[in-house]
């Protein structure tokens, strides 16, 4: 039913244009209006349900002349089913007032004006004398009379409220001014009764594999003196009838004899089998009521769940592992939970990652199969060959994997990733940086290139790091200069070393431009390290002013890499003094003049990863950046 909220006048018209009526037999409802002489205002409400009504959640609303100014009294007491409930206005003629239930002032209208009744806990509006929102003039035509100084009492046939005046102004008997001889009493014909409704009481069941049978029960609301049937049938989802439950003559009649309430109940055969199975599903339906019965509640999903012990589980110990080249072997474990009187075997199969069966590692056919012997826990091993060669190489690695398992276990952890340590390789190297940006203005930069070695080396380790030309946009000699040249480690030493180049400082307006740098030629079984850079792309930034505009890009400044690791570049409009860097506490920590300089270098090798704050000034403007290191 629509809700009508009366603070708005006209979004009550509006709304009471769609409102439905209340359902018949099933509430309060106007069932007599008396507009009489001087303050006879007499509105008389009818419980057409059959429970008692608590009056407190309701209210009589009037809408004077069409307009916004309202009213509302609202109603006190209990109203028992079939009963009346007299509100009068409390200067109402003697008869009247010998009868109300409750009286009021504020009853005090005329033919013009509106009447609604409202339950307020659901602000459901339930019936209407008028149109809300109109003024008719003087009052509104009802059969041969009005709503003004007539006696009006609601049609016997008449079994709920009406919202739609058109309608409602049908639904009246017409008795002269100031007739109460009716007040006080009212007969509506009774509904017809409802029909029987039939329904699952459960719509979902839960049986245990092994209870042996469940009870499906089945209820009825509103029986009669004819007996009610219905047909309830069985079918699968996951389960399967005959095999996990079954039921005699599927499917079933139930009956219901006349006038009984009882529930019926309907008794299903569960099938305990030996099968390690997870919980598994069938539908119970309702279908074809007799006696003009309705189904209200038609399908009930009910779960057997297995009570079966469960199969073996079968697993590799250990999900990674790694051994040195020169081991010989690796043992591959395999452990068993819940083991059965039964053997339980599953097959080991090799495969290759990086490492190749028959020249890093092997095993006869590739795979083999262990076996557990029944009532047996104790872990199976399969020993792995590990081959010894001359080649410097990488780590490799290689799969172990269980497939294939039988007396109905699983396989809980399947794999097992081998890394061969390759003994050959003494140290590995890497540029730190894979991407550095340097100012045109400094003259000489670097690329730090570290090491690292278990144990230290007992020879010196060298790399050589080569400009790669074809992936330069800057050109050698005209913006920077650097010869390829080798880069050695003393015997024992992990300190970084650096490849050092000189940049030009030329005058020109130009973008940002690059050259790339490599390493190769590694010795003393030494390899790149996979985790650094085995490249590295020096950006150069021109410091020239159109240049510095450009990056700038309308900004005043500009911080970069950003983060950064040992270095960061400032780059500004050239109209800042000097910067300073603080930590979160506001702590300066370096401090530089920057006057009349666009580029300015930052070295914060020596400060720990953190967040850092950039502070640039003039006379009357300063710049905060934020500058993580990394």
């Amino acid at each position: 039913m629509k809700r009508i909220f009366t603070s708005i006048i006209m979004l009550l018209v509006s709304v009471t244009a769609f409102a439905q009526n209340p359902a018949p037999c099933s509430d309060l409802f106007f069932s007599e209006y008396i507009e009489g002489t001087s303050n006879n205002k007499v509105l008389e409400i009818y419980n057409s349900s059959s429970s008692p009504i608590d009056l407190t959640n309701y209210k009589v609303w009037i809408s004077f002349n069409g307009g916004s100014t309202l009213s509302s009294i609202y109603l006190q007491g209990i109203l028992n089913a079939g009963a009346v409930y007299v509100l009068a206005n409390s200067a109402a003629n003697a008869a009247v007032l010998a009868i109300a239930n409750q009286t009021s002032g504020a009853l005090d209208f005329n033919g013009n004006d509106a009447v609604a009744l409202i339950d307020t806990s659901t602000s459901d509006t339930l019936d209407i004398i008028g149109e809300i929102g109109v003024n008719p003039g003087a009052f509104w035509v009802v059969g041969s009379g009005s709503t003004q100084l007539f006696t009006l009492t609601r049609m016997s046939n008449i079994n709920n409220g009406q919202l739609d005046w058109i309608t409602g102004a049908t639904e009246w008997n017409v008795f002269p001014v100031n007739d109460f001889t009716q007040l006080g009493n009212h007969t509506m014909t009774p509904c017809a009764a409802a029909p029987p409704e039939v329904y699952l009481v459960n719509t979902t069941q839960s049986i245990n594999e092994g209870a042996g049978t469940l009870t499906i029960q089945i209820g009825i609301n509103n029986p009669d003196a004819n007996s009610t049937t219905v047909t309830l049938i069985l079918s699968d989802i996951s389960a399967t009838i005959t095999q996990d439950y079954d039921l005699t003559g599927n499917p079933v009649t139930v009956t219901f004899p006349g006038g009984s309430s009882a529930i019926q109940t309907v008794t299903v055969s569960i099938i305990d089998d030996a099968n390690i199975e997870t919980a598994e599903t069938f539908n119970v339906d309702l279908s074809n009521a007799t006696n003009n019965a309705t189904i209200s509640t038609s399908n009930e999903v009910v779960t057997i769940a297995d009570n079966d012990t469960p199969g073996p589980e079968v697993f590799l110990i250990s999900t990674t592992q790694s051994v040195i080249e020169t081991a010989g072997s690796i043992t591959i474990q395999v452990g068993i939970n819940n083991p059965n009187a039964n053997p339980t075997s599953v097959t080991v199969t090799l495969s290759d990652l990086t490492a190749n069966i028959g020249q890093d590692y092997d095993l006869a056919g590739s795979q083999t199969v262990v076996t557990f012997p029944g009532g047996s826990s104790a872990m199976q091993t399969v020993s792995v060959t590990i081959i010894t060669d001359a080649v410097t190489e990488f780590d490799e690695t290689f799969l172990a994997t269980l497939n294939n398992p039988d007396n109905n276990a699983t396989i809980t952890a399947a794999n097992d990733t081998i890394t061969i340590i390759n003994v050959e390789i003494n140290s590995y190297i890497g540029f730190l940086k894979g991407v550095d940006s340097v100012s045109e203005s400094m003259s000489t930069y670097s690329a730090q290139l570290e090491i690292f070695s278990a144990p230290p080396t007992t020879a010196p380790t060298s790399v050589t790091v080569s400009l790669i030309s074809v992936q330069s946009t800057a050109t050698q000699g005209v913006d920077f200069i650097f010869n390829d040249t080798i880069i050695t480690w003393p015997a024992g030493s992990s300190d970084s070393q650096y490849a050092i180049f000189n940049l030009i400082d030329d005058a020109i307006n130009e973008t940002t431009e690059h050259f790339v740098l490599t390493l190769s030629n590694f010795t003393n079984n030494s390899a790149f390290n996979t985790n650094l850079f085995l490249s590295t792309t020096i950006n150069i930034i021109d410091n020239d002013p159109i240049g510095i505009s450009n990056i700038l890009n309308n900004k005043n400044v500009l911080l970069f890499p950003n983060p950064a690791n040992d270095n960061a570049i400032l780059i500004t409009n050239g109209q800042f003094n000097y910067f300073e860097i603080r930590d979160a506490a506001g702590r300066i920590l370096q401090a530089a003049n920057i006057q009349n300089q666009t580029v300015s270098n930052i070295d914060i090798t020596d400060f720990s990863a953190g967040v850092y704050f950039v502070c640039i000034h003039n006379a009357s403007q300063t710049e905060v950046l934020k500058l993580v290191k990394q």
